[in-house]
């Protein structure tokens, strides 16, 4: 047992160097092989993988690795964020399988999962991307010309971190690790590891990674902390691009608007494009403010924040979940989100749907 703590204390602290969310441009991980990898998977008679609980894994992990996504990415405690005892990069914990730890005031930019359930059938579990499910993405449309490549409904793993049953890495391999294969080697421009196709060269998502990955924004937000940046250029392959390979019919076909509509009545909102300069977030000669990154972010043509802004699906939804329904920022059917005028005098809500739509506050 105290040889199996030992381990588990060096494996926390130095496996999840290979964090699935690499910050953008982050130099390749350094440090010995062993960090990360094993040659067999065993040391005496215990065996040299673990999951996400810190139980032995029986077989090998793809690349000779010593652990999976979920086993470098979850913690035990409430802290997003690590530093590895054998270097200074910090790297990023996206569940906590202590019940309630993480919260939408101390999580990171991408939100949190919910403790696993295996073989959980949830369509989202009201708050996340729920892991494991075998069930289709909500909005999902298999004739979109965006692509039908999700196989989480027909493998028997379900929704997973990347490849073809989840969203980083490219989207032709069923595996995690063969889909993010060389991504924790090399200097990378591409946000987060996130790709369009299957070109890890080519069709990666622009962005830019806050340094922290937003964690003290979240926390008590200001304007000095760093906040990421999105692309959201219909030419791009943007975030919210990425996000329409499994929910279509929530966002028009790539290059066009001929299927969300170009004008209101809308038949879904849409993404991709400009922010009216009449409203406040829109208008680019007004400067944001730290709870604009937080609550309602925007994206850019080419990832450039000089230029004109835009509503993207992270502009409302963190990607692997929140505390509230369907993964928004905020809560939707309450004051956060909806509160409007009282006896004419506007409610002062800057945040949710009125954080863009400020003719109505």
């Amino acid at each position: 047992m105290k040889k199996k703590t030992l381990f588990l204390t060096i494996l926390v602290g130095t496996v999840a160097l290979i964090a699935v969310f690499p910050l953008t441009a982050m130099a390749a991980v350094k440090g010995v092989c062993s960090n990360c990898h094993t040659m067999h998977n065993s040391q005496g008679t215990d065996p040299m993988a673990w999951d996400e609980n810190g139980d032995p894994l029986a077989t090998a992990q793809s690349a000779l690795l010593r652990s999976t996504c979920l086993g470098c990415h979850t913690t035990s405690d409430a802290e997003p964020l690590a530093v590895p005892p054998l270097g200074s990069s910090e790297y990023p914990f996206v569940m906590s399988t202590g019940d309630g730890n993480f919260t939408d005031d101390n999580c990171l930019a991408g939100g949190f999962f919910s403790p696993l359930t295996v073989g959980n059938q949830d369509d989202n579990g009201d708050n996340n991307h729920t892991l494991r499910t075998q069930k289709l993405p909500a909005g999902y449309a298999n004739d979109e010309a965006l692509g039908d490549w999700y196989e989480g409904d027909t493998e028997t793993d379900g929704l997973g971190c990347a490849g073809s049953n989840g969203c980083h890495g490219v989207h032709n391999v069923v595996d995690d690790m063969e889909a993010i294969s060389g991504g924790h080697h090399a200097d990378s421009l591409i946000y987060r590891m996130l790709y369009v196709g299957n070109d890890m060269t080519s069709d990666g998502v622009l962005g830019t990674g806050a340094s922290d990955y937003e964690e003290d924004l979240i926390a008590t937000p200001d304007l000095a902390d760093p906040h990421n940046i999105y692309s959201a250029g219909p030419q791009d392959p943007s975030i919210s691009e990425l996000c329409a390979i499994c929910h279509g019919n929530f966002h028009n076909e790539f290059g066009t608007v001929d299927d969300a509509g170009s004008a209101s009545p809308w038949l879904r909102h849409p993404t991709d494009v400009d922010i009216p300069g009449g409203w406040h977030i829109g208008n680019e000669g007004i400067a944001l403010t730290a709870s604009d990154f937080k609550n309602n972010p925007v994206g850019y043509d080419n990832a450039n924040d000089a230029g004109q802004r835009r509503v993207t699906c992270l502009s409302c939804h963190r990607a692997h979940g929140t505390e509230n329904m369907d993964l928004l920022r905020w809560g939707y059917s309450g004051d956060d989100a909806t509160q409007t005028q009282i006896a004419g005098v506007n409610s002062g809500v800057t945040y949710g749907c009125l954080g863009c739509h400020d003719r109505q506050r």
